[in-house]
């Protein structure tokens, strides 16, 4: 059995249980990035005129109209025209993020993949499929909330993964950034998948693609170079199960046969239905307009620095699991807690996605001279080694020093649920770390509700940093 990490929707339920808002106001659920808007009457029409198609069953590598409406909206938006073969539908990014990895990294030894921290929980849940090390890409305010290309760790991965516009922060990787991760894509030889599903929600300039960064160093067959894209926030049609994963065409022909065997496809009349909205920008620019301008009001009322693109407020408080519940009880508004999408990387390089012996970690990165000396890097596999056997709690599995630390009640601390673990073989967990860790005192709020309901959102938040002890 693999044991992953509760989602972070889940930690919210257990933090939150037991408590009801004070007041007879309307509550708010600003936890959760789902489109608040109508889906566009273009889609739901499509959908009614192909009904009858629910008999059939969908092609796994997707309808020729889905595929050609893809490909065009990525020759409008970004300039590029791509081949068949270089774009191949998903069923949105989350399908496609969770088991690309597995696809590409079958058969690597020890493998080896970064990810932005904090993120979108499916990147650690496909590190531990794949039973990789995962290098934590720390995102700080003093860096912007941009992974750092320096990082002398990359020289070793097999896979990286970005995240630009960034959720939760909003960050947004220009163009010359791009560039220079897709430079050192190819002088280290791993792969690069760029998650670009807030691509369309931007309030100034137009986000870039890495694929546009690709084009411009010269990488015209995007070599190693991979990004996703889906319809779930551009047009409202979340449930449409809508995406696409472009680029290498050598990568995607193999991970098109992988998808023929997983049976990965959506109904065609939604495949349809989804290529009516990829062909059509009338209604992504409305509901982009929508976004932009909630972003605009949270500025005004809230007198603080919204971000450029998707539709995230990452509000900086002293104790985000407190701040949370008094956002809930007395506010009536449901944040997520930042703690809950980062973990605790401390001092260690990596952190272990499965529970393979710690061993095989450390001795990935002694590969790289330029981490750490094997006599040191064994040393530091014996502390921590020490250091967990001190901290596991056989009654759950859980860290006692973490679970002790945690700002609220034991019985609500972190409910992992875990995979039998004998003594020899711990696995480094990432459960129950999270609040342990200072970097992430943050609140993800979703502003995707309608503009009367998220000026009152808005203005209940002000009143929130005006009083309460956890605003920073």
């Amino acid at each position: 059995m693999i044991s992953f990490e509760p989602y972070p929707f889940e930690k919210m339920r257990d933090l939150l249980e037991g408590l009801e808002p004070k007041n007879s106001l309307k509550l708010l659920n600003l936890s959760i990035g789902e489109p608040q808007f109508p889906t566009p009457q273009i889609i739901l029409d499509e959908l009614r005129r192909n009904e009858k198609l629910f008999a059939k069953y969908p092609t796994s590598a997707g309808e020729a109209r889905l595929r050609e409406a893809q490909r065009g909206f990525i020759r409008r938006r970004f300039s590029l025209e791509l081949t068949n073969e270089e774009c191949l539908p998903t069923l949105g990014t989350r399908e496609a993020l969770f088991n690309f990895p597995q696809f590409l990294l079958f058969s690597r030894e020890n493998a080896l993949i970064a990810h932005p921290n904090p993120f979108y929980q499916i990147y650690e849940g496909a590190a531990k499929m794949c039973r990789a090390e995962q290098i934590l890409l720390e995102l700080r305010e003093e860096n912007g909330f941009l992974p750092d290309p320096a990082d002398p760790r990359l020289a070793a991965c097999d896979l990286v993964i970005l995240n630009s516009p960034n959720n939760p922060t909003g960050a947004v990787m220009s163009l010359e950034t791009l560039k220079i991760w897709a430079r050192l894509a190819a002088k280290h030889g791993f792969v690069l998948l760029n998650d670009e599903c807030y691509s369309e929600i931007y309030r100034g300039e137009k986000p870039p693609s890495l694929l546009e960064a690709a084009r411009a160093i010269g990488n015209d067959k995007f070599k190693n170079i991979i990004v996703m894209n889906s319809l779930s926030k551009r047009s409202s049609a979340a449930g449409v199960r809508s995406g696409f994963a472009a680029g290498d065409s050598e990568i995607l022909r193999g991970y098109a046969r992988y998808r023929s065997y997983a049976g990965c496809a959506a109904g065609v009349p939604l495949q349809l239905a989804a290529a009516a909205a990829w062909e059509d920008d009338f209604h992504a620019e409305q509901i982009r307009q929508k976004y932009a301008a909630n972003l605009v009001l949270a500025e005004e009322i809230l007198g603080i620095k919204a971000p450029e693109a998707a539709f995230y407020l990452w509000l900086k408080v002293t104790d985000d699991q407190a701040a949370a519940r008094e956002l809930f009880v007395n506010y009536a508004i449901r944040a997520l807690c930042g703690s809950f999408l980062s973990r605790l990387s401390g001092d260690r390089s990596f952190l272990r996605g499965d529970s393979s012996d710690h061993r095989a970690a450390h001795n990935r990165a002694a590969k790289n001279d330029s981490f750490f000396d094997r006599k040191s890097r064994e040393s530091k596999y014996e502390s921590d080694r020490a250091a967990e056997k001190n901290s596991y709690d056989p009654r759950g599995g859980h860290n006692r020093a973490a679970a002790e630390n945690s700002s609220f009640d034991r019985a609500n601390s972190d409910r992992s649920v875990h995979c039998p673990v004998h003594t020899s073989n711990l696995a480094v967990r990432c459960a129950n770390l999270d609040h342990a860790s200072q970097k992430h005192q943050y609140l993800r709020l979703a502003l995707v509700y309608e503009q009367d309901e998220t000026t009152e959102a808005l203005t209940r938040l002000k009143e929130f940093l005006s009083h309460s002890k956890f605003a920073a």
